[in-house]
């Protein structure tokens, strides 16, 4: 893997670079815990000689799986990564709260915020 910081501020971006035999997840999911141990955002292209795609089943709490066992391109991977009960990074009203009924921690919109306002 390589790696280089592109931004700091407001919110530190990076630009990582995996060698053909690295585990995207496995290798992007360390790092983002290095780096950010609260949350982490991903955004992601490349080509695998086979991947595990999937899909949060929420009435199972689960990911539901399809394997692709064959070279593919992944036009957008795109994700979140949370640790812990109560994330807090970024604008307050962007927190992210575990939703145990769920299995995620999602984006919590304080009470009474209508589409599109700020609070």
């Amino acid at each position: 893997m390589k790696w280089q910081q592109g931004q700091d501020s407001p919110a530190a971006v990076h630009v990582v670079v995996l060698d053909p035999d690295e585990e995207a997840v496995a290798e992007l999911t360390g790092f983002a815990r290095a780096q950010s141990p609260g949350v982490s955002q991903a955004t992601a292209v490349g080509a695998f000689p086979q991947a595990t795609v999937g899909w949060f089943d929420r009435a199972a709490k689960d990911y539901r799986r399809t394997v692709a066992d064959e070279r593919c391109e992944v036009l957008s991977l795109l994700g979140d990564g949370a640790v812990g009960e109560d994330v807090r990074d970024g604008p307050a009203a962007l927190a992210k709260i575990h939703r145990p009924e769920l299995g995620l921690a999602l984006i919590n919109l304080p009470h009474g915020a209508a589409p599109g306002s700020d609070s």
